[in-house]
């Protein structure tokens, strides 16, 4: 079985100890039937005696108490090891859940946007937590249970057989019939739990996203909206668990009817044998008493069964997570290995397909060290896209890009995002202080040189706050207002002093004045590091050295501010909206006007 190959699989390190420990508990299991051994034996050499010693019983007392003290050794010694044998199983499967947790969300961290965009993070997050719990139930309970049952059957079996074949016999006739229903049972059942998991992966992402999106409902006055959207998924969820539970229900009235059956046959054949004489009272008791040793195994095989349904739903969504590989990766075979990057970038004949959508086709450009490029275009154009194969968040289809004439792909990952600082639009901020957010690509930066990278993304805010840099934000920076966080964001990326600095859209929730302090306070800054700069606003981009225009992805223009306003294409045409213009000359007659007002003033 492929699931039970797996979890052996992740044991490794500790399989050994384990199968010593399920060993061990074996020993308990079959000390069971010692109880109704010494039952027997009190039965048939005490009580069955006293009616020939009636004159003198003391030696029958003294064989008593010393049955009766080996019962309760054995019963110590049984507890003693049990105990030892499920404490130790159960570290087992506690470091199961802890190293695969480990594993897989060090996977987690190294697969890239093609795997988030196909798993929910509720889906991911249910994997994590109760499919994880699930294999290491498998660990701990099931595979234990199924060779408990299988060794306290078979011990009994021997021990009964060794008293008497027929009655025996007739004991186990059951046993065929409740294997039968179990099998009908696994058979039917698997299904309904693999869609128990899926409600509940559904359940969790509609929860994980109403969460995270807590304020965009109430913006819109849609709780109710939600509210019915979470309850329709519960509804799914809770039908999809009665539906499971009927199924173990349709089998369960057979398996502990067959099981409530062996009683009865120890009662009408053993009690005919007792009559006949063909066993004793003891013999008797002692299969009275070990019915339940017979009928325990096969009710909790019915129970182990339903239980590892639940397991083999889980494990699959495991090895799922387990298998899964980025797409973006280091090549095999010897990797660039640079401390620090010049900063030079050239995309050479460039294309990329997502979803079999080319998003760039055929792009050239060269980007000097130290150069600060911004890019321009209409939604869709690929300006992220763009960015995004710089890092490696996305692979290239076709061609190459080059940073210092060497291609990425050539590149150690962690060499190449260390040297690459970025700062998206969409800032995520973790719920930490404000110097652990901004000191978050180097945790030994020095408090000076927070304040510093806080001064030059004009993050003059914090110091008004009342803890200054040990606020504590939010998460995803609740509390913060849109150019707060772009500020800390900026000061996360220049404080890992990159070689190339991203800046998509940045300040786009900034205002003027505070854009135009912070491109001069970058422009200033020691390190020289090469800009690009994603920007709506020509504001942002008119200082730039050059400004690219991507259109469908293809670069429709280069050049620089001056020179795309010559060439009368997009960037024109952004300026003067911008610009609430209609020509090129109105904009020269309207910046006459503000000369003069300003001279005169």
């Amino acid at each position: 079985m492929r699931q039970t190959k797996w979890l052996w699989s992740q044991m490794k390190a500790y399989r050994k100890r384990y199968i010593f420990l399920v060993a061990v508990i074996l020993i308990p299991i079959v000390m069971q039937l010692i109880n109704p051994l010494i039952t027997q034996m009190i039965v048939d050499q005490v009580v069955m005696k006293i009616p020939q010693n009636k004159g003198n019983i003391q030696e029958l007392i003294d064989k008593l108490i010393k049955l009766l003290l080996l019962m309760v050794m054995f019963m110590a010694v049984r507890t003693f090891v049990w105990r030892y044998a499920i404490v130790g199983i159960e570290e087992c499967g506690q470091r199961f859940l802890y190293d695969f947790k480990k594993q897989m969300f060090h996977r987690l961290q190294n697969l890239d946007r093609g795997f988030y965009k196909r798993n929910e993070t509720g889906d991911l997050m249910t994997r994590l937590t109760s499919d994880a719990e699930m294999g290491k139930h498998g660990i701990v309970t099931l595979f234990r249970g199924f060779l408990e049952a299988f060794t306290l059957y078979l011990a009994t079996t021997i021990y009964m057989m060794s008293k008497d074949v027929l009655l025996t016999l007739a004991l186990m006739v059951f046993t065929p019939m409740i294997f039968f229903v179990t099998f009908k049972f696994s058979r039917t059942a698997r299904p309904y739990y693999m869609a128990l998991r899926e409600k509940l992966s559904k359940l969790n992402s509609n929860a994980q996203e109403n969460i995270e999106a807590n304020r965009v409902i109430k913006a819109f006055a849609r709780e109710g909206f939600e509210e019915e959207k979470f309850v329709e998924k519960n509804t799914d969820y809770k039908e999809a668990n009665i539906k499971a539970s009927f199924v173990w229900l349709r089998f369960y009235p057979a398996i502990e009817g067959f099981s409530q059956a062996l009683p009865i046959v120890v009662l009408v054949l053993g009690g005919i044998f007792l009559m006949n004489g063909r066993i004793t009272a003891g013999t008797f008791l002692a299969f009275n008493s070990l019915c339940w040793t017979l009928a325990a195994p096969m009710r909790n095989l019915g129970i182990l069964v339903n239980d590892t349904q639940r397991f083999l739903a889980s494990v699959d969504k495991l090895i799922e997570l387990h298998e899964a590989e980025p797409s973006v990766k280091n090549k095999s075979g010897e990797l660039v290995e640079k401390d620090e990057l010049e900063g030079k970038i050239e995309f050479r004949d460039v294309s990329v397909k997502l979803e079999h959508t080319d998003v760039l086709e055929h792009v050239n450009l060269t980007i000097m060290p130290g150069e600060t490029v911004a890019v321009m275009g209409p939604t869709g154009s690929g300006k992220t896209t763009l960015i995004n194969c710089i890092n490696r968040f996305i692979d290239v289809t076709d061609g190459a890009v080059l940073i210092d004439d060497v291609d990425v792909r050539d590149y150690d990952l962690k060499v190449l995002r260390k040297n690459i600082g970025i700062a998206n639009q969409d800032v995520f901020l973790f719920s930490d202080t404000i110097n652990r957010n901004i000191s978050f690509g180097n945790s030994m930066l020095p408090t000076n040189q927070i304040e510093r990278f806080a001064r030059l993304a004009r993050a003059d805010f914090v110091w008004r706050m009342q803890n200054g840099f040990d606020t504590m934000v939010g998460e995803r920076g609740t509390g913060l207002s849109g150019g707060q966080k772009q500020r800390l964001a900026l000061a996360r990326a220049i404080a890992v002093r990159p070689s190339i600095l991203i800046l998509d859209d940045t300040t786009s929730a900034v205002d003027m004045n505070t854009e135009s302090e912070i491109r001069d306070n970058l422009v200033r800054m020691p390190e020289r590091a090469t800009k690009i700069i994603i920007a709506q606003r020509y504001f942002s981009a008119m200082k730039a050295d050059k400004i690219i225009i991507l259109n469908n992805g293809h670069v429709a223009e280069v050049g620089t501010h001056k020179e795309l306003l010559a060439k009368h294409g997009y960037y024109t045409d952004i300026y003067l909206l911008q610009r609430g213009i209609s020509s090129l000359e109105e904009d020269i007659h309207t910046q006459y006007e503000e000369m003069e007002v300003t001279n005169h003033g």
